[in-house]
């Protein structure tokens, strides 16, 4: 009887074992299939941002002024306003202008924004470098602004940066963002770069380690003063005054292609408040 014990006991065990060995395969197999996917949706994004490389975006022109003398004129009197030193050159290399066919955000009653398409990237490089330089852009007295025409991916990616960036200028770092969503500023007379947030929580050095985690800290602070914010005005607005809440079960969000799409529905919708169920994230993926 007892050799009978041991033998199913042992038989048991190498069936634990061989299980344990296909979850290692399968979870290998899993990690593989996530940084091939990711590796394809950063090809895609290069691709993206590669056709988008001469475009520059100008945000906050009302549509009104389009109708009445185009949207190559507009540029070109941007261009003379702010920078009168470029002259006609610039204005002549523009190859295509036009406004986008849809809202950034559907819910908000703003202006669409205009495409300007360059014949080279050294002209779009020179503006956005002399937009930076002058730091305020104006047309007809009236703020705007212009950027880099990138993708969903990469404006997204690079959104994630903002509230940090905001206390990086606050401490005078000089914080710079680069492409595609990298994060560079001075540190102890260095230039220091990375790529995401988890990079910065995982520095060596204790003397950034303390001021990172102390950006970080005060990071977390200014979003709740934001969330803080919004709940006074929605207070304020009193009867009649309703906010957006989505609840919504993801069934696993491992796979970037699904997390970018869902943060692009998720913006869209421009939410109060947005739950997110079963996400099977692990909590290394939540730090």
């Amino acid at each position: 009887r007892e050799l009978r014990t041991c033998s199913l006991i042992t038989e048991a065990e190498e069936r634990i074992s061989d299980l344990e060995d296909k979850i290692v395969e399968i979870t290998t197999a899993e990690q593989n299939k996530e940084k091939r996917m990711k590796r394809t949706e950063d090809s895609l994004r290069d691709l993206w941002d590669n056709i988008k490389r001469t475009n520059i975006r100008i945000i906050g022109v009302p549509e009104e002024e389009e109708k009445k003398k185009g949207t190559e004129k507009i540029f070109e009197e941007i261009i003379v306003e702010n920078f009168p030193n470029m002259g006609k050159e610039i204005v002549n290399q523009v190859q295509e202008a036009q406004r986008v066919p849809y809202r950034i955000n559907t819910r908000r009653n703003t202006p669409r924004h205009i495409l300007i398409k360059l014949s080279k990237i050294k002209y779009k490089e020179s503006i956005l470098k002399a937009a930076r330089e002058k730091q305020q852009i104006t047309h007809k007295g009236i703020p705007i602004r212009l950027t880099a025409d990138l993708s969903a991916e990469t404006l997204q990616a690079r959104r994630e940066w903002q509230d940090i960036l905001k206390v990086m200028k606050e401490k005078n770092l000089q914080p710079r963002l680069l492409y595609p969503a990298r994060i560079s500023f001075r540190f102890d007379g260095e230039i220091k770069t990375f790529t995401d947030k988890q990079k910065l929580r995982d520095t060596t050095k204790p003397a950034l380690q303390q001021m990172l985690k102390e950006l970080l800290r005060q990071e977390t602070q200014e979003k709740e003063k934001t969330y803080n914010n919004k709940t006074k005005t929605i207070k304020k607005m009193g009867i009649g005054t309703y906010i957006l809440i989505i609840t919504l079960n993801v069934n696993g969000l491992n796979a970037p292609t699904k997390r970018h799409r869902l943060a692009e529905w998720i913006q869209k919708q421009d939410p109060y408040i947005c739950c997110l169920q079963h996400t099977h994230f692990k909590p290394r993926d939540t730090d």
